[in-house]
């Protein structure tokens, strides 16, 4: 196991770690998955020694602490994408708009009456 230091609030993106009061105990994903696929890249020299280093800090292999490191990201990113975050003043537009009574779109009442083309 490696030792990763946490705030001490449960972190839900962390499935594979447990909380023990501001330490998480974490499981490295190659003993929970079995990997197929390889990402190879291309860095210079003095960022993949700090790299290994980084690696070594955490008693973890170049590979699991770069994969590690690549999913933590890819999920952030992820999340930045699929959220909204709004100022007070667009909320309450927001709100409003969604809280307005609907607008009737003509002939989608008798469209949603036909038979479908699929069956």
């Amino acid at each position: 196991m490696q030792l990763a230091t946490i705030s001490s609030h449960w972190d839900s993106n962390r499935p594979h770690c447990r909380p023990v009061t501001s330490t998480v105990f974490c499981r490295t994903l190659d003993r929970m998955t079995t990997t197929t696929e390889r990402l190879e890249l291309r860095i210079p020299g003095e960022q993949k020694s700090q790299v290994e280093h980084a690696a070594a800090l955490r008693g973890m292999t170049t590979s699991a602490f770069v994969r590690d490191a690549v999913i933590e990201r890819t999920q952030e990113v992820i999340r930045a994408e699929r959220e909204i975050r709004l100022n007070s003043e667009a909320w309450e537009r927001f709100s409003a708009a969604i809280d307005a009574p609907g607008v009737p779109v003509a002939g989608l009442a008798e469209l949603l009456t036909r038979k479908s083309v699929f069956g």
